[in-house]
């Protein structure tokens, strides 16, 4: 049995390099958007929150980005390299006050690690009902490779 080619329209599609147009840059974040391919990426461009009240305000100015955009027909890219994530009980209640509003809705979820380990705290938060489905990548050129795929089929 051969495997399935996708239709020569669709290859070529998968084959335009994602182009960045910057949308804006916070303390914690900057975001990008390729609109031909519909991907949103969100970059951590900070380590450690200082505190909670900064975790709000930067996922409150995530949001006001987000809001330009009708997410069930875009892919979002969550690079969080770069930040710590913090596992205390006051950081515990934070996230899982902004992460519903900025995780669900999406075509697709992808987040970029630096660790698997991150895996089973998505898992978790998914079980606890605090996201949604979020597909988790180690490798950059992988994760972006999904996305354009994820970004060509509708729901």
């Amino acid at each position: 049995m051969k495997p399935e080619i996708p239709p020569k329209k669709h290859r070529a599609v998968l084959d335009i390099p994602i182009s960045w147009r910057p949308l804006g840059e916070c303390e914690h974040f900057s975001v990008d958007y390729d609109r031909f391919h519909n991907i949103i990426r969100v970059t951590r461009i900070s380590d450690l929150y200082p505190d909670t009240a900064a975790l709000h305000t930067a996922h409150d100015w995530l949001l006001q980005i987000f809001a330009r955009f009708e997410r069930t027909r875009l892919v979002l890219v969550w690079d969080g390299r770069r930040g710590k994530l913090r596992n205390d009980p006051e950081f515990e209640a934070a996230i899982k006050k902004v992460l519903p509003a900025v995780t669900e809705g999406w075509r697709e979820f992808i987040s970029i690690n630096n660790t698997p380990v991150v895996k089973v705290q998505f898992f978790r938060w998914k079980q606890e009902g605090t996201t949604g489905r979020i597909q988790a990548f180690t490798d950059e050129a992988e994760a972006l490779s999904f996305a354009v795929e994820a970004s060509q089929h509708t729901r």
